[in-house]
């Protein structure tokens, strides 16, 4: 009998509390995770998608999820007078206080945390 582990989330806690990169990818990571298993248990994929999960879970967490999570570390721990002077995310939002299309384009790249697993169904 083979046995498996899987940790979802940031069980492991390798993301700092500065932001809540930990719990927002949490979340992403749980409800891609519900996708791959239900694909699974309804015959639409199998075990194999479980391995697209863990690649794709690791890239995101690699290529946005740690760089967030380090940023907003630094953001914290930094001299707030000048702050806004050297942060481009902070110079983003200032730029977007008026401007309801950055707005929008800003809240919507969140979204890039997110994976379509149902992709890798079997048609």
């Amino acid at each position: 009998m083979h046995r498996r582990i899987l940790l979802a989330a940031d069980a492991a806690h390798l993301c700092n509390p500065w932001g809540g990169m930990g719990i927002t990818s949490g979340f992403v990571d749980v409800g891609g995770l519900y996708d791959c298993l239900a694909g699974i248990w309804d015959g639409k994929a199998d075990e194999s998608i479980l391995d697209i999960y863990s690649e794709k879970r690791i890239e995101r967490y690699r290529n946005v999820i740690d760089p967030v999570s380090q940023n907003d570390f630094k953001r914290v721990s930094s001299n707030p007078d000048t702050l806004l002077d050297r942060d481009p995310i902070l110079q983003a939002f200032k730029k977007a206080e008026n401007n309801k299309a950055l707005q929008q384009e800003l809240l919507l790249s969140s979204l890039s945390v997110r994976y379509d697993f149902t992709q890798h169904y079997q048609k």
